[in-house]
């Protein structure tokens, strides 16, 4: 799936260099192994361990993919103008706690309950918004306040008993961290990014067409056509493609140690 998004990103002319962590090299990307010392648990808190190692280039801003995205053009606004001034960016998705809301809980938490929990945390705004945890973009001096806010916010909902996975933290770290959280709406954004969640595509690489998104939480419907696809239902046709573009060059592919990848990404910065 790594390699069917580097292609993609590359393909529809983005120029940003591209860092990967993965068990296989990945091709025309800066391809390194996974770090033995990240445990990639299953709620993916890996994440954040990954953006803090990341701490050490020399870059002002990281944007993190999930690999079972895919660009079909590029993007109208460049990536890190997302941020809208503020130093963390999610897409706010759909409310949780507002008259449209009709699904009654999020990651089998009720509702009313996740409002709890994020309030006794300090979230301050009227109506909450989920969030998907497959796109996010942090400021590098953003990086450390990250890292300790998301163990803060596990050790809050660890006193209830709970363990949430990373993207209820990543909706927190954007509410909290926005001076107004509204520029980070996903209905803002619909043209630059969408989660295929339902099957829209029927298992197909997005190509551009239009396709039907459903909101998560208030079940609404519109006809959407987005320059990056969370293809979340097209994980075969994303490997498919991948294992195809990595049998042209499997011979010319190889990981780049760590250490090296850091000297050269900051020599060239």
């Amino acid at each position: 799936m790594l390699q069917s998004l580097v292609a993609s990103v590359k393909g529809v002319g983005l120029n940003y260099d591209f860092l990967t962590f993965s068990d296989e090299p990945i091709a025309r990307a800066i391809s390194c192994p996974l770090d033995s010392e990240i445990n990639l648990d299953f709620h993916q808190k890996w994440k954040f361990h990954y953006l803090y190692k990341l701490r050490e280039l020399d870059y002002d801003n990281f944007i993190f993919i999930d690999s079972d995205h895919y660009f079909v053009r590029k993007p109208t606004i460049a990536l890190p103008d997302l941020l809208a001034g503020d130093s963390w960016h999610t897409f706010l998705e759909s409310p949780i706690n507002s008259p449209s809301t009709k699904r009654p809980d999020w990651w089998s938490m009720p509702n009313s309950m996740m409002v709890d929990l994020w309030r006794s945390f300090g979230v301050k705004q009227k109506i909450l918004y989920n969030t998907n945890g497959g796109f996010f973009i942090c400021k590098k001096n953003m990086i450390e306040q990250i890292l300790a806010t998301s163990i803060l916010f596990d050790e809050h909902q660890n006193a209830y008993g709970l363990s949430l996975p990373e993207e209820v933290t990543d909706a927190v770290l954007t509410h909290l961290f926005s001076l107004d959280y509204c520029k980070h709406l996903h209905s803002r954004h619909i043209d630059h990014w969408a989660s295929e969640w339902t099957n829209a595509l029927g298992g197909n690489l997005p190509d551009g067409s239009n396709w039907e998104f459903e909101e998560y939480m208030t079940r609404e419907r519109s006809i959407v056509n987005p320059a990056i696809v969370h293809a979340m239902r097209s994980k075969v046709a994303l490997i498919d493609k991948g294992r195809a573009i990595l049998g042209q060059k499997i011979d010319s592919v190889s990981f780049t140690p760590w250490p090296e990848a850091k000297a050269s990404l900051n020599k060239s910065y």
